[in-house]
């Protein structure tokens, strides 16, 4: 040994506390799942509130005046995207032939009806019978006439209307049961604003014999 150095001692390494690291880790690893089961719970909520409010919702028809095509207590699909919304500004016109849901003019009522006739065509109802145009227009393949009746136009617009030229931005509406309906022949024209959404299947069919082999239809 050399003279004056001290010999080298050992020295002891002392290992790290892991205060707390163990339960650290598997608290932050218990909390991912519960923290994706939020967010997909708020994700699913969001996706149903934006589903009501922009896309699709249920409407129940409280009258018979669209039967056979809509019966009294149906609830149907409507889909609100097709001509426009507060969201979606653009305003794409109703197909004559759609079944509509809208408010109604005269007081805010929800509504559900046909779309017969759109901006700058020609209306007129002589006899129950619709022409549009000019053109004698098809009747829906399930509507019906209840009453044989044919009232004088200067008793009701029922059976005697027009003519009549739908104005811009408006549509012109009939009930299938055209007999039991009151519709533009007797509010006028629905303007854009008032459109709701367009109908498009039966969603819960009224309880009759045939409910089952509603259920789903499309609305024709």
């Amino acid at each position: 040994m050399a003279k004056g150095k001290k010999p080298a001692t050992k020295r002891r390494s002392t290992p790290a506390k892991r205060s707390g690291g163990s339960t650290t880790r598997s608290t932050a690893q218990g909390a991912h799942p519960r923290r994706k089961r939020v967010l997909g719970a708020l994700g699913l909520v969001l996706l149903v509130v934006a589903s009501r409010v922009l896309i699709l919702e249920g409407y129940g028809i409280d009258s018979e005046s669209m039967e056979d095509s809509l019966l009294q207590g149906d609830l149907v699909l409507v889909e609100r995207l097709s001509y426009g919304s507060e969201w979606i500004p653009d305003f794409e016109a109703p197909d004559v032939g759609d079944v509509v849901v809208f408010r109604r003019p005269e007081d805010g009522g929800v509504m559900v009806k046909r779309c017969v006739a759109t901006a700058g065509q020609r209306v007129l109802i002589k006899n129950k019978v619709l022409h549009v145009d000019g053109v004698r227009a098809a009747d829906p393949a399930r509507s019906k006439y209840l009453d044989a009746t044919i009232r004088p136009a200067k008793q009701s617009p029922r059976d005697h209307f027009g003519p009549y030229v739908v104005p811009p931005g408006h549509i012109f509406v009939l009930g299938d049961n055209r007999d039991a309906s009151v519709d533009s022949r007797f509010f006028g024209p629905v303007s854009q604003p008032l459109l709701i959404g367009r109908a498009i299947a039966v969603l819960w069919p009224a309880s009759r014999p045939n409910r089952w082999s509603r259920l789903g239809n499309g609305v024709d």
